[in-house]
């Protein structure tokens, strides 16, 4: 290496000098940050000089970079690595506080601003009712011969299956014309009209000519027609729509879930089915909530040989809501947080209701001084005492990335003083290693430039 750093003070030569020397400070600090598992040793460092900076090499004496290495040295101190317990050493600068000071504030700034920005693009859903759909309540199934919950099939929540409508018993022809609109619904009773219009012709004696007459006759003027109709409406339709009304009903729900199977599939990059249990009613400083505590996504199977749709818990664990808390009270979502932790360490079966009683009561306890657990209460109205039932409900929502619970629990480690991981930390600090390769990789040349068009001067 050759001397270069001459005395002077002006212009070009006082910047060249100041730029060597910031770039070689640059490397060695860029070379202690990396250097965690063995003690920095200068021989090394000089090789790396000499065979990847060799412009940087040549322009600066080994004593100078010596100097540099050992002041360097002396501002970093050797800290354990707490994050993997490997051995794994790491170095913090104690020559730049401020450096690290104005780090820390970039990188709040930064992720405030990114959290502002996804809370505006991914406002909390609080209502169970605005997000993507209600598929059913569970209250709402037709239980029944063809629609079971947590049957003999454990591995299946809800288990439909494909129903054969019969037809509905044909009227008797005395009473077909007196129907007043249809018959055929086992939702609604037929009913006939009080009374109809007869048109009759009668002989006009005085001009020998037909003229029309209208009578009117009512249904009942017929006793042997209302038998008919008695009988017809008790002995057949009725015992026919006792026995097609739960099946129509399984038939629209196995439709339903069919078309959804379909629609998931299609859209199964951002839709996702959840099967929801513990409904909080809430009015939290006017934040309305009504929404499920425990969710579990599951998933829809199609046995198309037997006719047979099945609802499954996926392999991921029942988990604590925590999202639609954000931007209430952070205390909320702390708690929340922290109970979400205890729940993966320790999981709950949503169906065990002796279970989720208790787990209810505790989160309750917490939220309101006068909250309450009403296990097999539904559809209730939202006040400031929390209200926590069981209400089970399959709904689609759309899939949540969960960035803003990350970014909070970022800015709450930065807020803190936590250590800043290397990679977040990298997002607002220069990397002068690689600014050096970057600026040699891509510099300035005034080789010409070829285009696959006709250009001219101004294009560059």
């Amino acid at each position: 290496m050759r001397e270069v750093f001459k005395e002077t003070t002006q212009g070009k030569g006082a910047k060249e000098q100041l730029s060597i020397t910031d770039r070689v400070v640059g490397l060695i600090q860029n070379y202690l940050r990396n250097k965690v598992q063995d003690e920095p040793n200068l021989e090394e460092f000089l090789d790396y000089l000499s065979d990847f900076k060799p412009d940087i090499a040549e322009s600066v004496t080994t004593r100078t970079v010596e100097q540099l290495f050992e002041k360097e040295i002396k501002n970093f101190k050797r800290k354990d690595n707490l994050e993997k317990g490997n051995g794994k050493k790491d170095y913090v600068s104690l020559n730049h506080p401020e450096g690290e000071k104005d780090t820390n504030s970039k990188l709040i700034k930064l992720f405030e601003f990114l959290k502002a920005y996804r809370s505006k693009m991914e406002e909390p859903v609080r209502n169970i009712s605005n997000y993507e759909e209600v598929v059913t309540w569970c209250k709402d199934l037709p239980i029944g011969d063809g629609c079971s919950v947590l049957g003999d099939d454990q591995d299946s929540w809800l288990i439909v299956k494909k129903q054969d409508i019969p037809n509905p018993p044909d009227p008797p022809e005395e009473v077909r014309e007196w129907l007043d609109g249809r018959w055929d619904d086992p939702f609604t009773e037929p009913k006939v009209r009080e009374s109809k219009v007869i048109i009759e012709k009668e002989i006009d004696e005085e001009h020998k000519e037909k003229a029309d007459k209208n009578k009117v006759e009512k249904f009942e003027d017929d006793a042997e027609r209302v038998n008919i109709w008695n009988l017809w409406l008790n002995k057949k339709w009725i015992p026919w729509s006792l026995k097609a009304q739960p099946k129509v009903k399984i038939k629209k729900l196995y439709n339903k879930l069919f078309l959804l199977s379909q629609r998931l599939e299609r859209e199964q990059e951002d839709l996702e089915l959840v099967w929801g249990h513990g409904m909080l009613y809430w009015n939290l400083n006017g934040y309305l909530i009504r929404h499920p505590l425990l969710t579990t996504r599951v998933f829809i199977e199609f046995d198309d040989l037997h006719g047979v749709i099945k609802v499954s818990p996926e392999m991921l664990p029942t988990t604590l809501e925590v999202n639609f808390l954000q931007g209430t009270d952070p205390q909320y979502v702390r708690l929340f947080m922290k109970m979400q932790e205890q729940l993966s360490q320790d999981p709950i079966n949503p169906w065990d209701k002796g279970t989720c009683t208790e787990f209810f009561t505790r989160i309750v306890n917490q939220l309101s001084s006068e909250g309450k657990v009403l296990f097999d209460a539904n559809d209730l109205s939202i006040s400031t005492h929390a209200v926590i039932t069981y209400e089970p409900v399959i709904f689609i929502r759309r899939r949540k990335m969960g960035y803003v619970q990350d970014i909070e629990t970022i800015l709450e480690g930065l807020k803190n003083g936590n250590k800043v991981p290397a990679p977040i930390r990298s997002i607002v600090e220069i990397d002068d290693a690689f600014d050096e390769n970057n600026s040699e990789t891509h510099s300035t040349s005034s080789d010409e430039i070829l285009l696959p068009l006709p250009s001219n001067n101004e294009q560059f």
